[in-house]
């Protein structure tokens, strides 16, 4: 695995291909901020990150900047908690969530 730094200024995975899951964007970036390996290929989707030790406070803010800044999103400190960035899984719905709602608003 290679990573580099990115537009936003996060490490990410190289890529050549120009589409991009928002599942795929947020695993990347785990695997190249938080565990340094291949090991995110085999992470499941709803496993928990808190749970397992994969991020911490910190790194809940962390997501939470690389989420705003990759995706153009706000994060609302209500919105902060467990429900939301527990998981790619849930990260993956919370933002797929605001998206919609941001083109459906404009």
């Amino acid at each position: 695995m290679e990573c580099r730094i990115g537009t936003a200024g996060y490490l990410e995975m190289e890529r050549t291909d120009m589409e991009q899951t928002t599942a795929q964007a947020i695993r990347e970036y785990i695997a190249c901020n938080f565990l340094f390996d291949d090991t995110a290929d085999t992470l499941p989707d709803d496993a928990s990150l808190l749970q397992l030790g994969i991020i911490d406070s910190m790194g809940v803010l962390s997501l939470l900047m690389f989420a705003e800044e990759q995706f153009g999103i706000d994060v609302v400190d209500t919105e902060v908690t467990p429900e939301h960035f527990d998981s790619i899984a849930r990260l993956t719905a919370y933002i797929d969530g605001k998206r919609t709602a941001q083109r459906v608003l404009a």
